[in-house]
């Protein structure tokens, strides 16, 4: 049971989160990251230290984005944070297990992430599909000549 003084700040938290999380905002940093932040003014220092690194990371050279390279690597990115997500919706969905969750609007919106779990898992079981496996990983040496 959390104490009075922690509801603020956990509220404020959560507000925080659902004012500035959007799908046309760019960063480096996922709001399931963020949102982990306890202080609101850590968490937005974050944010806009991800939007600078997602905008230096932008001036690099990726690339022609009509070869077929760019598109399975652009892909495999989207995929990889799909499958974060599952895992992240499927932790909320596995709360009533863990913890002493009894409230009816809780219990439902954990009922609801185990749900959306199971649908971004099969959307990124197409994406992994259609792409192919993931090419397999070299040894860990690099590619300097043998002498």
């Amino acid at each position: 049971m959390k104490n009075d003084d922690e509801k603020p700040r956990d509220s404020a938290r959560v507000a925080h989160v659902e004012r500035t999380a959007g799908w046309r905002e760019r960063g480096a940093f996922t709001e399931v990251f963020l949102a982990q932040i306890s202080k609101p003014e850590d968490s937005q220092a974050a944010r806009r230290f991800g939007r600078l690194l997602d905008s230096a990371i932008l001036e690099c050279d990726r690339g022609d984005p009509a070869s077929e390279h760019y598109l399975s690597l652009e892909l495999r990115a989207v995929l990889a944070d799909l499958r974060r997500l599952e895992y992240e919706l499927a932790g909320i969905g596995r709360l009533p297990e863990d913890c002493e969750i009894e409230a009816p609007r809780d219990l439902a919106l954990c009922r609801l992430a185990a749900k959306k779990a199971f649908a971004v898992a099969r959307i990124a079981d197409a994406i992994e599909k259609a792409i192919g496996p993931a090419p397999r990983r070299g040894n860990g040496r690099t590619n300097a000549r043998r002498r």
